[in-house]
């Protein structure tokens, strides 16, 4: 049997016998630089294809997007309020100030047409913001906020569509199938409302665009355009800068007035863009393309909408070598 101040003594040699060890030679420590490489920075180009070929949707036989506008949105408006299919209207819409919809279920001729199927390609991410008022009495405020918002296309024409989530199922490029439940017309843009995603093929698909050389209207909104032009105004804080229109002649472009204003462009880069630091500068020449937003600009005459080009890509703006002093 060993005695206990025998342990001791054992355990004791073990104890020296390590701190001899730890007094020998040790390796040196290793450093991140034995493992990787500092690197080199590069520009992010996030790439998007483009061609000036039409789509090819709707099938023959269908009116495509455009037709669910024409339906839809070209009634008369009192109000902006939404038009709703049948089974979804509200429970009481009376309730709801300003927002009233427009239609009641008795006008078969025009809710009828809802819900309707479209299939477009998506020409923005989702993650477009834009904030409209809801259902509240008068007086009130009951404001919705979209998070997830993007435009869709087709052959016939565009439209914006509201969506609430920043978590994106596709991506720009995509072909999406939606059910259209409901549909609005708020700040001069026809938007889907309500509606159910069918189906999404991520593609991604070349985006079809028209070459512009004039300042863009109402009939422009939510196709996609190019032009190229020099930057002329700093972005503001919601991304805006106004650009000139290389071949237009009719008037001087300047941020003064909103007549100064109707000879320019509104290029709006979102909010993700712009937090990445990616900006224009005045005198900057580019081309851009992208689906048409609208503006608003506030004077003391009222509110008027202006147009440009929406960004979410930064391969949807190219930098041409020859600035403007």
């Amino acid at each position: 049997m060993i005695r206990p101040h025998r342990v001791q003594h054992v355990l004791g040699g073990l104890g020296l016998v390590a701190t001899l060890g730890a007094c020998a030679d040790r390796a040196p420590a290793e450093t991140w630089e034995d493992w990787y490489t500092p690197g080199e920075g590069t520009d992010v180009t996030e790439p998007v294809a483009f061609t000036e070929d039409p789509y090819d949707l709707p099938e023959s036989g269908s009116g495509g997007i455009r037709g669910l506008r024409t339906a839809l949105l070209t009634q008369v408006f009192d109000n902006d309020g939404p038009i709703f299919a049948a089974q979804d209207f509200p429970a009481d819409a009376t309730a709801c100030g300003f927002w009233e919809p427009e239609l009641d279920p008795a006008d078969t001729d025009v809710v009828g047409t809802l819900p309707a199927e479209i299939t477009g390609y998506v020409t923005s991410h989702p993650r477009v913001y834009r904030k409209i008022e809801g259902c509240a009495p008068d007086g009130a405020q009951s404001d919705e906020k979209y998070y997830g918002s993007y435009f869709l296309e087709d052959r016939t024409g565009g439209i914006f569509v509201l969506r609430d989530s920043k978590v994106a199922p596709f991506d720009i490029g995509a072909r999406v199938t939606l059910r259209v439940r409901a549909v609005r017309r708020r700040f001069g843009v026809d938007m889907v409302y309500v509606h159910d995603l069918v189906e999404a093929e991520p593609g991604p698909f070349p985006l079809s665009y028209a070459p512009v050389t004039r300042p863009l209207t109402a009939d422009d909104q939510s196709t996609v355009v190019r032009f190229t032009g020099t930057v002329v105004t700093e972005p503001t804080t919601f991304g805006e800068t106004l650009l000139t229109i290389d071949g237009y002649t009719g008037g001087t472009c300047a941020p003064d007035t909103r007549d100064t204003r109707a000879h320019c462009a509104v290029i709006q880069l979102d909010q993700e863009i712009t937090r990445r630091g990616v900006t224009l500068a005045p005198g900057e020449r580019v081309t851009v393309t992208g689906p048409v937003a609208s503006s608003p600009f506030f004077d003391a005459i009222g509110v008027i909408n202006f147009y440009g080009p929406y960004i979410t890509r930064v391969g949807q703006i190219t930098r041409l070598d020859t600035p403007v002093e």
